[in-house]
């Protein structure tokens, strides 16, 4: 658990839209899976169905993680600015943010 903490702490800004770039890897146990071109072992397949998640050092370029990184950074200012009006599901240039304000921080909870 705590390596998924780590991860979640690492990248706060960003984990949901990493997220969304990767393709659910649950596959029958013997058989391996390619994605992008990397083949993963059993072992990465069992570390993925414990723990939900999976690492793969060097899967996106320096400049895939700044694209997410700048994209992460815009939408979580749309966010901010969205929840000063309005907080719950807010449908915005046909994004939707929810998003809350605890004692006048900004939670957001999801954005798709």
């Amino acid at each position: 658990m705590s390596k998924i903490n780590n991860v979640r702490s690492t990248f706060h800004t960003v984990a949901f839209l990493i997220a969304l770039l990767f393709i659910p890897l649950a596959v029958p146990a013997a058989m391996p899976k390619r994605v992008n071109n990397i083949v993963l072992t059993q072992s990465q397949l069992d570390e993925y169905n414990a723990e939900g998640l999976l690492v793969i050092p060097g899967f996106f370029t320096k400049e895939e993680i700044k694209q997410v990184s700048q994209i992460s950074d815009r939408l979580q200012k749309e966010a901010e600015i969205l929840s000063l009006e309005q907080t719950g599901k807010v449908m915005h240039k046909g994004t939707q943010f929810v998003v809350d304000r605890n004692n006048n921080k900004l939670q957001i909870h999801r954005i798709v």
